[in-house]
């Protein structure tokens, strides 16, 4: 599965993907991402591996270290210093995390290293349980979210409206994604319910 957290496993799957990741995947490659941020234990995360992104869409990568300000002497080491086009630090984050972005090719990639395993940080989580509302979902539910990504939502809120999610999109999204499948399974039983209500209700006020 693209979701797998072994950053180059999911390159090597996404080279029969869509036409977007197929390009993702080769310019992580050309740029031989897997060996160079393997310190950082990296997950592709965000949008290309739902296969719900637009053209524009960055590559996001979740890392993780030690030390996340030590994370630029890293990426020197690695070769990659002179594709950094920003490096922002992020102190309002519940662990201490630094945003770093690179220009590689015609691709905007993102690395967001926490001293959070990559495994539990929220972008890989909310990426994991996207994949599935998205399988459990009706199959216009995709297409629904890339029109209101298009429209300028991002991904989560996006889920959140299209799945009546209640509270804050990323909280809700990060708890879900350690649900069992017989939970969300019930959770989207009464969902389902309720918009089967909701609708019948509607109608008959209009008859």
């Amino acid at each position: 599965m693209l979701l797998t957290p072994d950053f180059a496993s999911q390159l090597q799957m996404m080279q029969f993907g869509t036409l977007r990741q197929q390009q993702a995947a080769a310019v992580c490659k050309a740029y031989d991402l897997p060996r160079r941020l393997a310190s950082f234990q990296p997950i592709m995360t965000g949008t290309i591996p739902l296969g719900i992104e637009h053209d524009a869409s960055d590559i996001d990568i979740a890392c993780s270290t030690k030390a996340p300000t030590t994370a630029i002497r890293t990426l020197h080491e690695a070769g990659l210093t002179s594709y950094i086009t920003k490096v922002k630090t992020r102190p309002q984050d519940a662990a201490p995390a630094v945003v770093i972005t690179m220009q590689l090719a015609q691709e905007i990639v993102e690395c967001y290293i926490s001293t959070t395993p990559s495994v539990i940080q929220p972008s890989y989580r909310h990426m994991l349980i996207e994949a599935r509302l998205l399988e459990i979902g009706d199959p216009s539910v995709t297409a629904q979210i890339k029109t209101l990504k298009q429209r300028g939502f991002k991904t989560e809120p996006a889920f959140a409206r299209c799945f009546f999610l209640p509270g804050d999109p990323y909280i809700t999204l990060y708890a879900m994604s350690f649900w069992s499948g017989l939970q969300l399974l019930k959770w989207h039983d009464h969902i389902q319910r309720l918009m089967f209500f909701k609708y019948f209700r509607i109608s008959s006020s209009i008859t």
